[in-house]
């Protein structure tokens, strides 16, 4: 029993850090094409 609540904590833990990691990625590229863009107009 107990392996079985480990490895459905392991993989709730891994699900949260996969969309944490993708909205922080977003993040990230949003500010560079920003930061691009305002390069490239001036």
């Amino acid at each position: 029993m107990n392996g079985i609540i480990l490895a459905v904590i392991i993989i709730a833990v891994c699900r949260a850090v996969k969309v944490i990691l993708r909205r922080e990625i977003k993040k990230f590229s949003n500010t560079n094409d920003n930061n691009f863009k305002g390069a490239v107009g001036a």
